[in-house]
């Protein structure tokens, strides 16, 4: 029905909101949800330092996170530090110069990195392109920039006559950012053992970050409605639905765990 996918747009444009600014902590913290959380805490850590209380409740709100579990954070944080100075010291291992880690920025991000992976050996993950192999011939033919580029399959909807065109792709996306180009088409595939047709979107953003926001707009409930406008083009007023369905990202891993061979023979 057109009020359920005008109410599921909604929504998903409402978390793309939510989720801006923590993607310009995560692309810039090396692709990792636990980096990108503790840039977010290190800043609001220099804004609670410098401009007090209210600024940095004030940076909280608008990076969408809680002021009240940041505050728990840096509480856990500073009981921590304590506790290893004093067992440092009951150890008799000299403590870091004052200001080190200020004055050389804190760990570098490999390092940071490196420390995420030690955390969870023996674990090992080994990471595999979840895009189909059509999905990068597709971006390769076209020569579209694969961290730019999200792929869709069009789900059947209620289409009243009107075609899928890049201007309804471009305004259903439009919290996502600029969409440069799309790539409609149509195949045909074998669908419980018969031929069908089925469409396919390639979207290629203008940015990184757009793509990512797309990807997730279309992934929070594995679908996006995409209201489509009259087939003459002379109207403005929605006159069916197209959904966008099962995003593929050429950037995206898909990881697996494997266990080391002592521990495999143990068991």
């Amino acid at each position: 029905p057109a009020n359920d996918g005008a109410a599921e747009a909604a929504a998903a444009a409402e978390d793309v909101g939510f989720f801006k600014p923590r993607l310009v902590h995560f692309t810039a913290r090396g692709c990792s949800d636990p980096l990108a959380a503790l840039a977010l805490f290190d800043e609001w850590q220099r804004v609670l330092s410098t401009g007090g209380p209210p600024a940095a409740a004030q940076y909280a709100q608008a990076q969408r996170a809680s002021y009240k579990r940041l505050s728990e954070i840096e509480y856990l944080s500073r009981e921590l530090s304590s506790r290893l100075k004093r067992e440092r010291l009951e150890s008799g291992l000299s403590l870091p110069p004052p200001g080190t880690s200020a004055a050389d920025g804190g760990p570098n991000l490999l390092t940071l990195q490196a420390l995420l992976c030690a955390a969870f050996l023996p674990n090992l993950a080994l990471g595999r392109t979840t895009c189909p192999p059509a999905v990068l011939a597709d971006i390769a033919r076209h020569r579209l920039d694969p961290s730019r580029t999200v792929a869709f399959i069009v789900g059947s909807g209620s289409q009243g006559g009107a075609h899928l065109t890049q201007a309804n792709l471009a305004a259903a996306l439009k919290p996502c950012g600029k969409l440069e180009q799309s790539i409609i088409s149509k195949s045909r595939v074998h669908v419980n053992g018969a031929l069908s047709l089925q469409t396919s979107a390639v979207l290629s953003f203008a940015s990184q970050e757009g793509a990512l926001l797309a990807l997730r707009m279309a992934g929070m409930r594995g679908s996006l409605p995409v209201p489509l406008t009259g087939a003459d083009g002379t109207t403005r007023q929605p006159v069916g639905t197209a959904w966008l369905q099962a995003p593929q990202y050429a950037c995206r891993l898909r990881f697996q765990r494997l266990t080391c061979l002592e521990d495999a023979a143990a068991v």
